[in-house]
């Protein structure tokens, strides 16, 4: 995210985090403060702050995916379950619902839905920066014994730049992999 100036009609990008005037970006999106704020408090792991995003901008499927991704971590399923009509509704593009949906499929155990999901996803256009998906993926994968496609899933997961976290996770998986059927 960068601010932009405005002059008549035409437009800076500004990214004091770079030091850059004019950023070169050949596609983005202007937003007001309000959907700017909501953006970022979407990305706060304290879940108050993500409910408070949802208020400031209840018509983003990127402040409810968020909240819901939030409410699966914690293990609140009802309360995930519970966004996902919002997040069908106003994501355009699928993605988002398809994740939510797949991570919740996999909590029910339902691995063929869980990975139907996670390839509608990816089909519909999966932030490639990301790597969640991939990870419920190799989950799913690996629950069916599916340990080759689970082991490229993790991997792929792990080039998506993570979350420390995620990346622990990821490599603790394809170690019990290759611990099972060996490494390639």
């Amino acid at each position: 995210a960068c601010a932009a100036v405005f002059d008549a009609d035409k437009v800076l990008l500004v990214d004091p985090s770079y030091r850059w005037f004019g950023v070169p970006h050949k596609k983005f999106t202007v937003m007001n403060d309000l959907k700017a704020a909501a953006d970022y408090l979407s990305q706060c792991d304290d879940i108050r702050l993500r409910r408070i995003a949802v208020k400031l901008a209840p018509e983003s499927a990127y402040a409810r995916f968020k909240l819901a991704t939030r409410y699966v971590a914690q293990k609140q399923w009802e309360e995930a379950r519970a966004e996902l009509p919002a997040v069908e509704r106003l994501d355009s593009v699928g993605a988002l619902a398809y994740c939510l949906k797949a991570a919740l499929a996999l909590h029910e155990r339902k691995l063929d839905e869980t990975v139907e999901f996670s390839q509608k996803a990816l089909e519909h256009g999966w932030p490639v920066h990301d790597s969640g998906v991939h990870m419920i993926l190799g989950n799913a994968f690996a629950q069916q014994g599916r340990m080759k496609e689970a082991r490229e899933a993790f991997r792929t997961a792990l080039r998506r730049s993570p979350e420390e976290n995620s990346a622990q996770a990821a490599r603790r998986a394809i170690a019990r992999i290759n611990e099972k059927i060996g490494n390639e």
